[in-house]
């Protein structure tokens, strides 16, 4: 994984969740806005049901003449329906407050009986709130001066209510979600401008190795150049000048490693992807090695291939250079006598192209590839791994049975069509 994706990664963990941690702030306090709405709603419709029933009482049955005008003017004012009722038979009042009231008649009635027949007998005097679907009602039955009976029903509709509430609640839900939004476009621009100089300094520092491998490479040349040509001449030092040219064809794959990396973070690195036939590709990177492990000490043993022909989508250049990666890898970091083994499996609809050692392996406690017996491996697996990732494999690694160490390259197998 590049730093610049490790960036971009972070930058968008970043962004996603201080998205929905503002969006669960902003949900927290619409409930809360919403709620004390509610509750205040309530109570007020409660204190208006509360005076409007007082107020109506004292209207029909403390006064010797009904004023029909104030009873309009109380039920218009609190938002109330009055059904008057003399015993068994309703009192129709002569105005008309709205077709709502008219609708809510026959359940009206309907309750009134169902008080009647529920009220105690001898009873002069009673009030009650009834439980009434979709609105809150209260009865009342009183005997008047003239020996009448008077019934009173008071209905106070729940829509009313909730639409008050929901016109309440569209203002401060409005305001709040408009806030959230500037609060998310500020955090995310703020967020933005703080990772600018991050980007900036990983830029300048991946110019700087690219810039470095371009500038070492000519003196590191020439110096190769010169050691080639004393080990020529006679009376040189052999061992001296064996192993100044070993260090710096050591210090070259290291600048072109260094060149490399930086090219795939800046992803500048063009690929070559076709299809590749991996037994073909094994026996060249045997070929290339072969003579190397055994001048050190090593022996390098190449699997006998499958029967059947076994293709992957690779660039064959950088997936031999990956090859040799892991390959050079045992041979640096394993005692002299040690087997390399070069080979291939294929199951499964995946292919792995593995080199494994009996060397002394990794150990127990390493979670990172790059470190093997204290020993730091260099960019070379950072720079397989980027490499297979970029072609659609990964780079695997496990301990071996009973011991050594085993590196792989697993890609997608494709079908010969041939």
């Amino acid at each position: 994984m590049t730093g610049q994706s490790t960036l971009k990664q972070l930058q968008d963990k970043l962004r996603r969740s201080g998205t929905w941690l503002l969006l669960g702030v902003f949900c927290v306090l619409w409930v809360i806005v919403c709620r004390q709405i509610t509750q205040v709603l309530q109570q007020n419709y409660g204190d208006r049901f509360t005076n409007a029933r007082a107020l109506l009482e004292k209207a029909v049955l403390e006064s010797t003449r009904v004023d029909l005008e104030q009873l309009s003017l109380l039920e218009r004012q609190y938002g109330v329906f009055l059904y008057l009722y003399n015993r068994n038979e309703e009192i129709e009042l002569p105005y008309s407050i709205s077709e709502q009231k008219e609708a809510w008649q026959p359940q009206a009635a309907a309750l009134v009986q169902s008080c009647r027949e529920a009220l105690p007998a001898g009873e002069e005097h009673l009030q009650e709130e009834p439980a009434f679907a979709g609105a809150r009602a209260s009865y009342t039955v009183q005997r008047l001066a003239s020996g009448q009976t008077a019934e009173l029903l008071i209905l106070q509709p729940d829509d009313a209510m909730r639409n008050a509430i929901l016109r309440a609640c569209l203002g401060p839900t409005v305001a709040l979600l408009l806030a959230c939004l500037f609060l998310i476009m500020f955090y995310r621009l703020w967020l933005t401008r703080a990772f600018t100089p991050a980007y900036a300094a990983q830029k300048a520092q991946l110019d700087f190795l690219s810039l470095a491998g371009h500038e070492l490479r000519t003196p590191v040349t020439v110096i190769r150049s010169n050691t080639e040509l004393l080990a020529q001449e006679k009376g040189g030092a052999p061992t001296t000048l064996h192993t100044i040219q070993t260090e710096t064809l050591r210090m070259d794959v290291l600048i072109e490693d260094l060149i490399l990396f930086s090219r795939m973070q800046t992803k500048n690195l063009q690929l070559n992807l076709q299809r590749v036939d991996a037994c073909e590709l094994l026996l060249d990177c045997y070929t290339r090695f072969y003579s190397l492990l055994s001048a050190e000490g090593r022996h390098l043993i190449l699997q006998p291939p499958p029967e059947e022909d076994v293709f992957l989508q690779a660039d064959p250049m950088r997936l031999g250079q990956m090859l040799g990666i892991l390959v050079s890898n045992a041979n640096a970091h394993t005692p002299v006598g040690t087997t390399v083994t070069l080979g291939l499996e294929s199951k499964d609809g995946w292919v792995e192209l593995y080199v494994q050692d009996d060397g002394p392996g990794l150990p127990s406690d390493s979670k990172q590839p790059e470190t093997v017996q204290g020993t730091h491996l260099g960019v070379g697996l950072p720079i397989a791994r980027e490499l297979a990732k970029m072609q659609g494999g990964t780079l695997l690694q496990q301990s071996g049975i009973p011991h050594g160490a085993r590196f792989a390259f697993r890609f997608p197998l494709i079908q010969d069509k041939d």
